[in-house]
């Protein structure tokens, strides 16, 4: 299930200003760092808790029709578009009304709607295609401030160890984060 984010989020949950404050800069020689840093940080909260902070459009790639297309990444906006190799040429849309969104599952899950069967697909590496959006919120405001304090404490790490090989979390981000994390199952 491979998947690629298409569109990123238009803001960070962690503004600069409000990542220079947390970490007491006052000049603007790290400016570029800090903004790669927040954007990476906020990508590993987000990878840790298998959520998407900031609305995302996402296509994700299946090899078959399996009974559910469980999704990797939640909460579960909207689906954009399902789209199957039934032959070799190019995909064909499936109609919004051949399939449900179970959008309150996390993680999100699709299924043939009632009554039908997902169509045959070729024997293809890439045979479905999913797009949709996932996101917590819109933009930043609607981050909860759990979620905005585990980027600035990541952040606070990073910055602080520059030049460190740093392979994980803080320990108190897992743990804080430990509650929101979506497990697959």
């Amino acid at each position: 299930m491979p998947s690629k984010v298409s569109i990123q989020p238009l803001e960070e949950p962690v503004s600069r200003s409000e990542a220079k404050a947390w970490l007491k800069v006052d000049n603007t020689a790290d400016d570029d760092l800090i903004d790669t840093l927040l954007i990476t940080a906020r990508m590993a909260v987000e990878d840790y808790t298998n959520l998407k902070l900031i609305s995302q459009t996402i296509e994700e790639t299946f090899n078959c029709f399996p009974d559910h297309l469980r999704l990797l990444h939640s909460p579960l906006i909207s689906v954009t578009s399902v789209e199957y190799k039934a032959t070799a040429a190019d995909y064909t849309v499936l109609d919004a009304s051949g399939y449900t969104a179970h959008t309150y599952q996390k993680p999100p899950v699709l299924s043939a709607a009632y009554s039908t069967s997902w169509p045959e697909v070729i024997d293809f590496t890439e045979a479905v295609k999913v797009t949709y959006v996932a996101g917590v919120s819109a933009d930043a405001t609607g981050v909860p401030d759990l979620f905005k304090n585990a980027i600035k404490k990541v952040l606070t790490d990073w910055y602080e160890k520059r030049g460190e090989n740093v392979k994980r979390l803080p320990t108190d981000v897992e743990w804080m984060l430990n509650i929101h994390r979506v497990i697959f199952w």
